[in-house]
């Protein structure tokens, strides 16, 4: 999608929300594989020269053929963990402004990339102990969509303690934000036998027929990624987010002085797909299972040598029903930042160690976090490009550390 693209809020919530939009991503698809177009100029004849309908349709086109061209009889699942999604669950209507229809839109959407395929295919949604009762919401909606021969709820809370596999390291339910649902979810698809198993956000940021872009690299690969940061296509971020980018920017810096290097070219990306053994040896390894659980599957990887490419995919952001609303940024920079030291620790990742030990000393609750957010950065991280962030010449390690020891003491 062209950079000079701007989405205002009526344009996003067309996106994100309405059915007849959406279906129009599927339709224009079918129309260029019909009349093999693929170019998105020459979809723009097709959506009336809409250029987000363009762009998304020239994807799934082509994740479409990907799935057509695949010869192998295989069985797919995907997990999709829930956590306050209620809202996002249920259609858009005056009483539900953020409804997304999220789960049939998922169902949906894979119905129409693996019709006419050898693909089988199946969702394991999974309630992370929701408080609002997410799992038995996707199960009214399922039923009412009549899809419930592809669609299992399961429920993080309902076997809870467990006494085996990774999930026994779940110490409290309260542990889980979002990785306890997901190694739930693929460890049922395991059990199952799914050749191919995979996980996405419950709401509707990634289209779910990109799946199909990422079956070619699964011929030759263990791990497949949709990468949100490719130049091409797009990813495209809500602009309210940027009222917390400059308080952001010294845990960023943080970040990227840790430098821990894994095989995941887009290590949190929320589009995956494995094959399946390679993916059980890696849920057997985790013991993470909060915001930074991507880091252990990624640090498995990457200790048992298993290769992992990617495929650009368009993310749009679901920002008004994000769950960074519900558990703060310092909760979620704390887990992030102290999961990546474990993480690298653990499997034996490269990384900064003195960047390490600085999260040690300094980045030890949720509380500290906050604080240093709210002391706002250094002149010369505020100043810096974003890109520049983790760069010892824009901000040294020793500055970094006297920047912190100041603010926490």
């Amino acid at each position: 999608m062209a950079d000079s693209i701007v989405l205002d809020d009526v344009s996003l919530k067309s996106v994100m929300q309405d059915g007849n939009y959406r279906r129009r991503f599927l339709d224009v698809a079918t129309k260029a594989i019909d009349t093999s177009r693929s170019d998105v100029t020459d979809l723009m004849e097709i959506p009336d020269g809409d250029p987000v309908i363009a762009s998304i349709s020239s994807l799934l086109a082509k994740a479409k053929r990907a799935a057509i061209q695949s010869e192998t009889s295989q069985r797919l699942a995907l997990v999709v963990p829930m956590w306050r999604e209620v809202r996002r669950l249920r259609p858009s209507d005056e009483t539900n402004p953020h409804g997304e229809n999220c789960a049939v839109d998922k169902l949906l959407a894979l119905d129409w990339l693996f019709s006419g395929t050898k693909t089988d295919w199946h969702v394991f949604f999974v309630d992370d102990d929701c408080p609002e009762g997410s799992g038995d919401v996707a199960s009214e909606l399922i039923a009412a969509a009549g899809f419930e021969g592809r669609a299992t709820v399961l429920k993080l809370q309902q076997g809870y303690p467990y006494s085996s596999g990774p999930l026994s390291r779940l110490t409290t339910l309260e542990q889980s934000n979002k990785g306890g649902a997901v190694v739930l979810g693929c460890l049922a698809a395991v059990a199952e036998g799914f050749d191919i198993i995979g996980y996405t956000d419950c709401d509707n940021s990634i289209h779910a027929a990109q799946l199909g872009l990422l079956l070619p690299i699964l011929e030759s690969s263990p791990v497949a990624i949709g990468n949100r940061w490719a130049s091409s296509p797009y990813s495209w971020f809500h602009p309210s987010r940027e009222a917390f980018l400059d308080r952001l920017r010294i845990l960023f810096h943080i970040q990227r002085l840790l430098a821990v290097t894994t095989v995941f070219p887009d290590v949190v990306s929320p589009f995956k797909l494995f094959h399946r053994e390679p993916l059980r040896l890696m849920l057997d390894d985790m013991d993470r299972f909060d915001f930074c659980f991507d880091f252990d599957l990624a640090g498995s990887a990457t200790k048992r040598s298993f290769e992992a490419r990617c495929e650009g995919v368009i993310l749009f952001d679901s920002h008004l029903e994000t769950a960074w609303n519900h558990h703060g940024h310092g909760r979620i920079w704390y887990q992030k930042l102290n999961g990546m030291v474990s993480s690298a620790r653990k499997f034996g990742l490269r990384h900064n160690l003195a960047a390490a030990d600085l999260v040690d000393r300094y980045v030890r609750s949720a509380d500290d976090v906050s604080r240093i957010m709210e002391a706002g950065p250094p002149a010369a991280i505020l100043k810096a490009d974003l890109p520049d962030l983790g760069k010892s010449e824009v901000f040294s390690m020793a500055e970094t550390e006297f920047h912190l020891s100041m603010v926490l003491g």
